[in-house]
């Protein structure tokens, strides 16, 4: 009796957690299987009884188990693991805990329960997406802004050919409307390896050979077509153009400034068909903005050229393009935080709200997709601010242990993640209370640790904070820190351009690592305002240091 009962509640519990539990003996045999949703397996209970795993499982499944029941043998502990589905065209994952079991049993034998995680792996999917967006964004925004009148169309090149890799097209290509509204100019393409360019069969198209592609583009709105084949008769004329260029699937983002429309950015799928889903088309469409306001600021700026007659209107002319180019940085920033303070405002309210484990992890996820990009913009505010001369010191009395706790707390983590040890040595004389602007400071030395982390795989990062004097008559002194690694270093030759804005050693170093190239140049600039300098000794291959001594008034 009391035996029926456990198995009802045992069932119960499996049912409502969606787990599947295997009992296993030491030679690998199935002895029991519990079913929480028979649905979930892939094979008939009676399937898996009295067979050995390596008889039910493909080869390829069978080489990961083994060596997660012999560690979970040998080791006594609870091991977590992942594995796909037998059939890989089904896509699906599945989450496994195994325990060997041996005390206090009759025989000892193998726990192993199992939970489907498939949609667990589409979230990450998502957030692996969302994190290689944002490095494009980076890289289109820094290289876009750099454009000069000699380098745009070698640019703007670069920057279609990262984003059609993005996209996983095989053409990505920018259209201009001419002033007539009447004709249009494929002005810049890029094509993957195989894919035959169009750019020059695609000069002055009278814009009414493609109807219902303009409607939609007047609209504001995308034009999408997942399958050129299945279009329907009223897209007769533009079916008639796509097919013989051999495109199956397109999207032509709208470019859009002042209310206006100046073209569009385009990408073709020819080799294969591909599908956009909403959420990848509204990230594109955030890029194409970007490549299409800088085209736009040099279609302007061409224009201005062409009615420039003396030197004086030519230096008029490039003190509006540096303006131009600032206020753009600005109103970009401020404009993607705006939308990003309400995805995390909502997205915290969600998270207080009587939400499901799960529910609560996957807005965990959103909530650190949305801070990171933030982040970024925050980064590329604080730029901008500095050189349009508009950033100052905010002096106020500061707890300077806190801060510096603050930001050893922050760095500990991302340090032991990647088994790096992380060592804060303070001066025993450091001041609790000082007068400074603990905000700059703060992020001065959270850029320095977290370049530290970033670019050291093994070793250790330090942070020292030394009082370099006494307090004299009017209570100020000064403090060193430093922080060091043991990471890849820095080479001499390019350690003169690494303090510039968007510059990285190399582009190997942008490549594997990302990042803005901005957080050493917003430090350097703190550090000037608040009367200091960054230092840098580092060895290639060896580790770095960067120093900087500070003034404060102790209070």
């Amino acid at each position: 009796m009391q035996q029926t009962r456990y198995n009802k509640i045992l069932d119960s519990v499996l049912r409502l957690t969606n787990n599947t539990v295997f009992e296993i003996s030491t030679d690998y045999t199935f002895l029991e299987v519990y079913l929480g949703n028979p649905g979930d397996l892939l094979l008939e209970k009676e399937l898996f009884l009295g067979r050995k795993i390596m008889e039910v499982v493909p080869e390829g499944h069978w080489k990961m188990f083994q060596s997660h029941f012999e560690s979970a043998k040998e080791t006594g502990e609870i091991i977590h693991f992942s594995y796909p589905s037998f059939n890989p065209e089904e896509g699906r994952w599945f989450t496994a805990t195994l325990q060997f079991i041996r005390d206090g049993c009759e025989y000892p034998f193998y726990l192993l329960c199992v939970m489907e995680s498939t949609a667990q792996k589409k979230v990450e999917a998502s957030v692996r997406f969302q994190a290689v967006f944002e490095e494009q964004m980076i890289y289109a925004t820094s290289t876009l802004l750099q454009t000069t009148e000699e380098n745009f169309d070698e640019s703007v090149n670069a920057v279609l050919a990262r984003i059609g890799s993005f996209a996983k097209a095989d053409r990505a290509y920018v259209f201009r409307f001419n002033d007539d509204r009447k004709t249009m100019d494929n002005s810049h393409e890029w094509c993957s390896p195989g894919t035959n360019p169009e750019i020059e069969n695609l000069k002055d198209l009278p814009v009414e050979i493609f109807p219902a592609w303009m409607r939609t583009l007047e609209r504001k709105e995308a034009v999408y077509i997942p399958d050129v084949q299945l279009l329907p008769e009223s897209w007769a004329a533009e079916k008639s153009i796509l097919e013989p260029q051999g495109v199956q699937s397109l999207l032509a983002l709208p470019v859009i400034a002042a209310e206006q429309l100046y073209g569009f950015i385009g990408f073709d799928a020819v080799q294969n068909s591909m599908v956009w889903d909403n959420s990848q088309r509204q990230l594109l469409q955030l890029l194409a903005d970007n490549l299409g306001s800088v085209i736009l600021r040099h279609q302007q700026a061409q224009h201005l050229k062409e009615i420039t007659a003396d030197a004086q209107q030519l230096a008029d002319k490039a003190t509006r393009a540096s303006r131009y180019k600032s206020d753009f940085l600005a109103n970009m920033s401020h404009e993607m935080r705006t939308p990003l303070h309400g995805v995390l405002g909502f997205t915290d309210i969600l998270m207080n709200s009587n939400m499901q484990p799960q529910q609560l992890q996957y807005l965990g996820h959103l909530k650190e997709s949305a801070e990171s990009m933030l982040r970024v913009i925050n980064q590329i505010l604080d730029f901008s601010k500095i050189e349009s001369g508009k950033m100052g010191l905010e002096l106020v009395k500061s707890d300077l242990p806190a801060l510096i706790t603050r930001c050893c707390n922050k760095i500990r983590v991302t340090a032991a993640a990647k088994g790096l040890a992380f060592i804060y040595n303070p001066d025993h004389d450091l001041p609790e209370f000082c007068i400074l602007d603990d905000m700059k400071l703060e992020q001065v030395l959270n850029n320095l640790l977290a370049n530290a982390v970033k670019f050291t795989e093994k070793g250790r990062v330090e942070l020292r904070v030394e009082v370099q004097s006494v307090p004299d008559t009017d209570n100020r002194q000064t403090l060193f820190f430093s922080i060091s690694d043991t990471g890849i270093g820095i080479p001499h030759e390019q350690q003169l351009i690494i303090f510039q804005a968007f510059s990285q050693a190399d582009t190997s170093i942008s490549r594997k690592y990302g990042g803005t190239g901005l957080g050493l140049s917003i430090s350097k600039k703190f550090l000037d305002l608040m009367g200091s300098d960054l230092l840098l000794r580092s060895t290639k291959d060896k580790g770095s240091v960067f120093s900087f001594e500070l003034d404060v008034q102790r209070v």
